[in-house]
């Protein structure tokens, strides 16, 4: 079935749509997953049903629109994205605001659980994570899809509430970034559907439009033969299908339906070029497109469209890694490049070419990225790099492969979105594995060279330029187009790599021994000491295959440390990543893993110091080994120090120009009245410093037996216990131990009102409060902080959002730290002149809940909120870990009586928490507003 699969991939990759249809070469269609219950109902609605328990009992319901932007006439001008708006305020079956009540009381949240998204060509609706231990919930999640599908109330009343939350949100989201993306779109398609549609529209029509507007298209466009429900998770697949079949019975197929149009992007036949300047940009970005029409759906379908798809991963993984060595040099005039391939409208597929310049260096990096283009068309790859790619690629199958019985429900929900809205084929990772195993170690150098002739000379590219307004030295479109041109004929270098292998550790160390073993230590882990004094808590899991996270914590962090040496000591996690272990860069090191999935990190936080990783089962050796490394080997590397203190300072640099961070570096400067506050900003990179960096890493990572080692995961003790005697145990530690010394970071006390204006296209104003103080860390008092947050998010949404229609959603979030510190945040942008009447709102709602209670019925949406989530994660290694280290570093159980707890916590505890923020009186408020 395989035999010369890589050949018919260059005949694709080289024949036309045409001979396709002519039978030149002949497709193999790929098979539906066999697991997926899938088809179409006489009216036209497809479905994919599955049976997935990775959650037990939890199902994800979506329904898919293949419509969206693109198909408005005028006068319907953002009215796609409104639609999906006025799904939430009222249906057939949910009027009003019922159907977000309802679910929340079972536990599933608007916003994370329940959500839609609108883009230019499809529409779709989700409601995650439902309980499916009662059927009524169920039908009730598919009773809101058929509402969707077919009867979205859209009364008046409700469009005229929902025009201000469009508004609200046009605002907010009119960043530099969406209207640099928007006009290249203008530029480069003009002419099409797509240059004079950007989904958010035009708020003279959302001010203004119709009610008939809004209906017409919902009516024109929503219907069965355009829809795709899609239900995945611990559900009988049969059952709901014939739940969807009789739900849909009302629904026909529409009589003499509109022709769903595809727009065509014609093929520019010279090199085409789009420059945006905004003074708000943030960086210099450069951008080349070779664009090629999306094959059909019986091409991208086939075995042989399949592994064209492995190529084309194979190419940029080649690109990539490229990229990256450059990128890691620091002369190199850009921060950071990247090529992909992918779909960019329905019609049309792009090979992209992306880079961020330093600045200073625009032409600079635009010439690399030509020239790169070019080295690669004209040389094409080595064996070597490819032989690299190629093993990468097979292992992300390989993993995935191994990780296949305990897939969560959004992984599989995507591949069918993807399929319904975009053709692309759901074999199933099994098959999807078969190819791959039999197609990638086939694939040949001049295979791939072929393809990259095609991918990248077949066709003249798109060249995009986005840059800030202020920048001086601009090519112009001739000038771009030119030295493109000049690319081609100049003469170039092949790349040439050097080829890396051999031990990571090039002297193992003398293993260590068990000295005791404690059973049930801690949440019925195993706590092994160790003969040099370190403790490892083991605890192995079935909760996802193929998955194993390791961590060392210790007490202490930079609060041990001089406060001048806080930033760079809060920086070392950044810095130290870059530079590689032992006597590796940090791009040795990853080619050195090729075909290996581990990786490591190390940080220094407040108060405690961390070096942890994750790997695959049959990776955990060479993950016990970077460990390893982390304590006993450290690279310091000034190159790899510059490199990215200049990534840092283009970010920094270039955030200037984004209003928002105007607001950002006014709240650090305020925090800066305390110096051990390490917020990083415009204003305090340059307190980093690569002699005090070292020291730090030095200080807080210098006994590894003050450190306690965690492993979580797909493991059997016996198979890993020979690695951690070797490079856990032989660790060479002494007898120190720390205590913690908590250093509160706290806004000053008291009121204050910070207040500037700021040049700004968007014409917004940004508050941000905080309310903040300290607490005790009691776990009825921790449940009660963070249900204020919540519930005041509830309220926000209620008043400030769908009553006033004055912001798109105001943000609140609680900080809590483990000596009973707490702050408030609560954070939303509006129309300045609505400021005054609006803050109030925030200031009410707390008195609200601090003089009356909380409203009982949110209360209880929260609690089940919890509890779910709760249930969720004791199935996840990553929380189990977070709760390890809890326990370990601060002595408290996060986990024992939580349900009880949460169930226990009464609206007066609630209502007291509320009360003491009031009555501590710490109110910072910032608000930036436009010049």
């Amino acid at each position: 079935m395989f035999k010369h699969l890589a050949t018919l991939a260059v005949i694709l990759a080289t024949t036309t749509v045409t001979c396709l249809a002519q039978g030149l070469p002949q497709l193999t269609p790929l098979p539906v997953d066999p697991n997926v219950l899938y088809g179409t109902l006489p009216n036209g609605l497809t479905y994919y049903i599955r049976h997935n328990e990775y959650p037990a009992n939890r199902a994800s319901f979506y329904i898919a629109q293949r419509v969206g932007a693109v198909l408005e006439e005028d006068n319907q001008n953002g009215l796609a994205h409104f639609l999906e708006h006025m799904a939430f305020n009222g249906t057939k079956n949910f009027p009003g605001k019922l159907l977000i009540d309802y679910f929340q009381t079972q536990g599933v949240k608007f916003g994370s659980n329940i959500n839609a998204y609108t883009s230019l060509d499809q529409t779709v609706y989700n409601i995650s994570d439902v309980p499916t231990t009662r059927q009524q919930v169920v039908d009730s999640a598919l009773l809101a899809l058929h509402d969707w599908s077919g009867y979205i109330s859209l009364l008046g009343e409700e469009i005229d509430n929902e025009r201000g939350v469009i508004r609200e949100e046009w605002r907010t989201g009119n960043s530099a970034a969406r209207r640099a993306y928007f006009g290249h779109m203008r530029n480069t398609m003009a002419g099409t559907k797509y240059a004079v549609r950007d989904v958010i529209g035009d708020t003279a029509v959302i001010n203004n439009f119709s009610y008939e507007a809004i209906r017409a298209y919902y009516h024109k466009w929503y219907r069965p033969d355009l829809q795709g429900v899609i239900v995945v998770g611990d559900i009988e697949p049969k059952a709901i299908l014939e739940k969807i079949t009789a739900l849909w019975s009302d629904i026909p197929a529409q009589e003499n339906p509109a022709e769903r149009p595809w727009y065509q992007i014609a093929d520019n036949q010279e090199p085409m070029v789009s420059i945006i300047s905004d003074s708000e940009n943030q960086y210099n970005r450069f951008e080349i497109k070779f664009r090629h029409n999306t094959p059909p759906a019986e091409v991208k379908k086939s075995l042989s469209g399949y592994a064209l798809g492995l190529m084309y991963s194979v190419i940029n993984g080649i690109i990539n890694q490229r990229f990256a060595d450059i990128c890691s040099e620091s002369n190199a005039p850009v921060v950071a490049a990247y090529s992909g391939y992918s779909n960019e409208v329905k019609t049309k597929d792009a090979e992209e070419i992306m880079s961020v310049a330093k600045p200073g260096k625009l032409k600079e990096s635009i010439t690399l990225v030509f020239d790169e283009v070019e080295k690669a068309r004209r040389y094409g790859v080595t064996s070597a790099e490819l032989e690299r790619a190629k093993t990468v690629l097979l292992k992300q199958y390989e993993d995935t492969y191994n990780q296949r019985a305990k897939m969560e429900n959004s992984r599989y929900v995507n591949e069918y979105v993807g399929s319904f809205c975009d053709d692309e084929p759901i074999p199933g990772i099994e098959m999807e594995y078969e190819i791959a195993k039999n197609v990638i170690p086939t694939i040949e150098p001049q295979v791939i060279n072929q393809i990259i002739g095609k991918l990248l000379g077949a066709v003249s590219p798109v060249i995009e330029l986005t840059i800030n307004s202020a920048e001086k030295d601009i090519p112009s479109s001739e000038e771009l187009v030119a030295e493109y041109n000049a690319s081609k004929t100049k003469p170039l270098v092949a790349y040439a790599e050097e080829v890396f292998d051999g031990p990571i550790v090039a002297n193992t160390p003398k293993a260590g021994k068990i000295k005791k073993v404690t059973k049930d230590a801690m949440y019925d882990f195993e706590c092994w000491t160790l003969s040099n004094g370190i403790n490892v808590y083991l605890k192995p899991t079935d909760f996802k295959d193929n998955e194993i996270f390791v961590t060392a914590v210790s007490k202490g962090g930079y609060s041990k440390m001089a406060a001048t040496e806080s930033m760079s000591a809060a920086a070392t996690g950044d810095f130290i990543s870059e530079m590689g272990l032992a006597n590796f860069k940090t791009q040795e090191l990853k080619k050195m893993l090729t075909g290996r999935t581990a990786s490591s990190y190390a940080n220094i936080n407040l108060n405690s110091e961390e070096i942890g990783g994750q790997s695959a089962k049959a990776d955990f050796s060479t993950l016990a080994q970077l460990i390893y490394l982390r304590f006993a080997s450290p690279r310091f590397d000034k190159d790899s120090y510059n490199t990215t203190w200049q990534m840092i300072e283009t970010v920094l640099k270039g955030q200037q120009q984004n209003p928002n961070t105007a607001l950002k570096d006014t709240v650090v400067s305020i925090m800066r009245h305390d110096p051990y506050y390490a917020g990083l900003s415009s204003l305090t990179y340059k307190e980093i410093d690569y002699e005090k960096i070292c020291k730090a890493y030095q200080n807080r990572f210098a006994n590894a037996a003050d450190f306690d080692f965690v492993i979580i995961g797909d493991f059997k003790k016996e198979e890993i216990k020979n690695d951690v005697l070797t490079y856990f145990g032989g660790l060479k530690t002494n007898k120190t131990r720390e205590t913690q010394t908590f250093h509160s970071v706290l806004p000053p006390t008291g009121k204050s009102h910070h207040e500037f204006a700021r040049q700004m296209q968007a014409g917004k104003l940004t508050s941000f409060t905080v309310y903040s103080g300290k607490s005790g860390n009691e776990p009825k008092t921790r449940l009660a902080a963070y249900m204020l947050a919540e519930l005041l998010s509830m309220r926000y949404l209620d008043t400030i959002r769908e009553e006033e229609g004055g912001s798109y959603g105001v943000g609140v979030w609680m900080e809590l730290e483990e000596n009973g510190d707490y702050a408030l945040n609560i954070k939303f942008d509006t129309d300045p002149m609505r400021y005054e009447q609006l803050y109030p709102i925030i200031e009410r709602e707390i008195g609200k809940i601090a003089n009356e209670g909380p409203l009982a019925t949110d209360v209880q949406k929260v609690k089940e909120n919890w509890i779910k989530a709760r249930t969720e994660q004791l199935r996840k290694n990553n929380f189990w870990l977070s709760v390890a280290k809890t326990k370990l570093l601060y002595g408290r159980d996060a986990l024992e009586g939580y349900d009880q707890n949460v169930t226990e916590l009464s609206d007066d505890d609630i209502k007291a928490f509320a009360a003491k923020v009031l009555s501590d009186g710490n109110i910072l408020r910032v608000s930036m507003k436009p010049e």
